[in-house]
């Protein structure tokens, strides 16, 4: 897949997610981490960190904030997740270093 379907398709999937999310109730702290992933891709930020940004910090907020994720919401997640895991070992080494992120600007 090209860089600029794999661009478009995880936009397109953070989208829905954030749909999905205020649907649940969440709150706008969860719904900027969204917003600004897909800002941040939009300016050239890596994919695959920036997806595994959103993954965490969602994951982190939801139990933070005793929000219960709905199985639409599980299911945009579990993309989200899948499309950050890379194939080369180099952002393998980078996922290890991108743990701890925080929604930075």
């Amino acid at each position: 897949m090209k860089s600029k379907d794999k661009k478009g398709e995880i936009i397109t999937l953070l989208a829905k997610l954030k749909d999905s999310l205020i649907a649940d109730g969440f709150s706008e702290y969860s719904l900027n981490i969204v917003s600004e992933a897909s800002r941040k891709i939009e300016k050239g930020h890596p994919i695959y960190t920036e997806a595994r940004v959103v993954y965490q910090n969602l994951m982190t907020a939801s139990l933070a904030e005793k929000n219960r994720i709905s199985p639409k919401s599980e299911r945009l997640l579990k993309q989200i997740d899948d499309f950050s895991r890379s194939r080369s070992i180099w952002s393998k080494i980078n996922d290890l270093m991108t743990a701890n992120t925080w929604l930075g600007k």
